[in-house]
Order: C-alpha cells, then sequence, then structure tokens
C-alpha cells in the first residue's frame, strides 16, 4: 500500500542514500554530502522537512520542501523552495512525481509562501504551475579585459572560519538576500560544489568573496560580493592567475559590482533566474518595486491587471510609494487581461509581449516592470 508521510528522526541516511542512488552512478564521483553540504552534510538536521512516498514501507520517491525568509530592503518575503525531486527508476511512470509535487505545494502555500522557487528542467515543472521568470544576468570575462591592470598587493585565499564575521556583513550588504542562519552560512558558500574565495589586500583587509565553480578552464561563480568596484580589476587578474581563461559571473541587478562589470565584461548572457510559482502576487510586486522606485526616478500612475486564476492585481505609484493589493473592482475595468503564465512573464521576466504591448497603451510599464526578481543559487535547493 501506497503511503506520503514527512520524514522522521533516524532516517537522515536513509533519505540521503536513496537521492544518491536517484541522481548518480555508482562510478559517479559526485553525492548529495558534498554537492549541497547543507542540506546532506548531516541529514539528520533537514531529514523531517522531506516528504517521502513509501510502498509497502519501501522508500520509493521523495521532496524536499522548504521555507526560507527573502529579505527584501526592510520587508521581509516568506518564500518557499523545492529540490530533491526523485522517484526510484523502478517506480517511474505511474504519477509519484506528480503526487510528491502537490504534497509540497500544498505544504508551502498552507505555510504562506508568496513564491515557490525550484531549479529544474522548465518542461518538468512548468504544468505544476512554475514558469521560468526572473532576471539575472551572466558577465563573461577573460584576462584581456584586464590585461593592463595591476593587482599588486591583493590576494585570493582560502576562505577559513575566521573570516565568517565580515564575509557574512558582505552577503548583507546587497538590498535583496535570503536571510542565512551563521551556522549554516559556510556550508551555503560550498553549495553545488563551489569553492568559497576570500580577496585581501596589501592592508590584510577583506576586500571582497567569491563562490567558485571550476570547470577545466573556466571559473563559474554564482556569488560574488566587493567591498568596493574597484576591486573588480584586481578581483579578476588574481583570479586569472589561478589558471583560468574565462570566468563567468552572477551579479545582482542594482549593486556596485553591477555597474563595473557592464563597463569591463567581454560579453552578456540575460537569462531567466529559476522556475517560480507565484502563489501572491501583490505583496512580491510591492515588495520588489519598491525597491526600485527606491534605486531609480519611476512615472507616477496606475495601473489594473487582470490575473487568470488570481483576480484583478492593482498597483500605483505615488510620491508617497508604492502599493500592489489585489482589487475588489470590477475586472471591467482592468487594464490589460492575462493567462497566469504572461502575467509571470510581464511582471518579473526579462522577455514578455505583452509588456511591450502594455508599454504602447500604458508608457510607464516600460519603467515599472520587469521587477527585480534574482535569487542567489547558492539559496536554491
Amino acid at each position: 500500500m501506497e503511503m506520503i508521510r514527512k520524514g522522521k528522526t533516524g532516517e537522515g541516511n536513509r533519505v540521503r542514500d536513496f537521492a544518491d542512488m536517484c541522481f548518480f552512478t555508482e562510478t559517479s564521483e559526485e553525492r548529495f554530502e558534498t554537492l549541497l553540504p547543507k542540506l546532506y552534510g548531516e541529514p539528520e538536521k533537514t531529514v523531517k522537512d522531506h516528504i517521502l512516498l513509501e510502498n509497502d514501507g519501501q522508500l520509493k520517491g521523495l521532496i524536499l520542501p522548504q521555507t526560507m525568509i527573502w529579505k527584501a530592503g526592510d520587508r521581509e518575503l516568506l518564500t518557499g523552495h523545492i529540490g530533491t525531486v526523485c522517484v526510484s527508476p523502478d517506480y517511474r511512470e505511474r504519477g509519484a512525481m506528480s503526487r510528491l509535487m502537490k504534497a509540497a505545494v500544498e505544504e508551502l502555500e498552507k505555510a504562506g509562501c508568496v513564491c515557490i522557487v525550484l531549479n529544474g528542467q522548465r518542461q518538468r515543472y512548468e504544468h505544476y504551475g512554475f514558469a521560468p521568470t526572473g532576471g539575472k544576468i551572466q558577465f563573461v570575462f577573460r584576462p584581456a579585459n584586464v590585461k593592463e591592470e595591476q593587482a599588486e598587493g591583493y590576494e585570493l585565499k582560502e576562505f577559513t572560519q575566521e573570516d565568517l564575521e565580515e564575509i557574512e556583513k558582505l552577503f548583507c550588504k546587497n538590498v535583496l538576500h535570503m536571510k542565512r542562519e551563521k551556522r549554516d552560512f559556510s556550508e551555503i558558500l560550498r553549495s553545488w560544489s563551489a569553492h568559497p574565495l576570500v580577496l585581501w589586500n596589501k592592508d590584510n583587509k577583506v576586500c571582497g568573496y567569491c563562490t567558485v565553480v571550476s570547470q577545466e578552464k573556466k571559473a563559474a561563480i554564482a556569488e560574488l560580493r566587493l567591498t568596493d568596484e574597484k576591486h573588480l580589476k584586481p578581483f579578476l587578474k588574481c583570479l586569472f592567475k589561478k589558471g583560468f581563461s574565462q570566468t563567468v559571473i552572477n551579479i545582482a541587478p542594482g549593486t556596485e559590482e553591477y555597474a563595473e562589470a557592464e563597463s569591463l565584461c567581454e560579453y552578456y548572457n540575460i537569462l531567466p533566474c529559476f522556475n517560480i510559482r507565484i502563489l501572491q502576487f501583490a505583496p512580491l510586486v510591492e515588495a520588489l518595486l519598491e525597491q526600485k522606485f527606491r534605486r531609480i526616478r519611476l512615472p507616477l500612475g496606475n495601473v489594473k491587471l487582470l490575473i487568470e486564476g488570481y483576480g484583478l492585481l492593482e498597483i500605483t505609484v505615488a510620491e508617497k510609494g508604492v502599493k500592489a493589493w489585489k482589487s475588489e473592482k470590477k475586472e471591467e475595468e482592468a487594464d490589460m487581461k492575462l493567462s497566469y503564465e504572461q502575467a509571470v512573464h510581464l511582471l518579473f521576466s526579462p522577455l514578455s509581449s505583452k509588456r511591450e504591448q502594455l508599454s504602447g497603451q500604458w508608457p510607464p510599464a516600460e519603467n515599472w516592470f520587469p521587477l527585480p526578481l534574482y535569487i542567489e543559487e547558492n539559496d536554491c535547493i
């Protein structure tokens, strides 16, 4: 008989071993213990967060839903995250993943999450309401970009626990960031087999840090913080001295590092952030639009969007600030009618044909949207 239940104390190793069996071959060097130490380094820490699917007592599938607090300036938003979605090879094509996803989404909805973040293939998850959205820019650098630059006195060193206090402060300097527990911070920096490095100057002061995943001669950097934008050039110089021929860096929009990278990089790619399901449009839109309002001068105005399955979302930008709410006005008053996916892309995605259409009818849309929905890869599960 099939049963879906939460994990229990004492089942940590069983859960981790099952996930390893589903995702990796016996000869693979990768294991969840090293791939995601924040979750599986000590599996008993997270075992009760998992949802397990058993058949006659045998584990046949599991999924990990978790909540995190996303800080947007002074606001705190509860976000849901889903990871480690796996089903035993001998139990696939029976709808097990659908039942696990349903249970996970229901749990996160009941918790009051504004959205759910999931890293995976679009075609696997879009029929569960997930759309590739948000925006991240990958800046690509090569040694020639900093050929004439000097990095005398700078050095990239291995991250140690003694660096934690300063690195944590640097991480929190971005207006948008996930709230990380201090006890988990070091393990989070090592997510997805990343290698954390700290930039020091000749005065023995920390100037920044990054998390590097080595891909032969390419360095993939999912997280970068610098105390000042002037340190980007020496940082890159030190990185290339380690033998890399190219580095790709994800940098949060609206930051000092972003502005400097734009003027220095070889080229850049604009990509969706993750697969995201929006549960509560109004609080998410208000928090992110408020941050944009504080950073740049936005045109004043009001817009009403009728979103399929949600209702009428009304948004106002006034001299005093930003407001977004689920309106009780008549649907006929909407400025535009949108499907759920069209609304997600209009509000949060780099590309949206509906946003172009709305901008033609209502020009402020071009400045208001897309909203800065950016989540660090290291906070994905």
